[in-house]
């Protein structure tokens, strides 16, 4: 019968305690708050400007739906005409329509 063994090791953090003695205490401690706050900033920029652009691409969409429907609804309703039209070519007048 095998035995199954389990064993615990503990992980230092002696690799931090390196570089805070080669960079220095407050070294890391500025490098680590510039980059929580350069971080914060640019999350705090990209919360203004997806918003931001959104309501400016969805107010644009608005207006250019507003300002083509009319043509484009009045191609369609030529299309259509020309369509039946079309179809109307190849009827035999002397057959009545079903």
């Amino acid at each position: 019968m095998a035995k199954l063994s389990v064993r615990v090791v503990k992980v230092t953090s002696s690799a931090k305690n390196s570089a805070k003695e080669n960079l220095g205490v407050s070294e890391v401690q500025g490098i680590h708050v510039a980059a929580a706050s350069s971080s914060s900033a640019f999350a705090a920029l990209i919360w203004w400007l997806v918003p931001f652009f959104a309501v400016l691409g969805a107010i644009i969409y608005v207006t250019w739906v507003a300002k083509f429907k009319d043509k484009y609804a009045n191609e369609t309703n030529r299309s259509v005409t020309k369509f039946q039209s079309f179809q109307d070519s190849f009827r035999d007048d002397s057959t009545p329509n079903t």
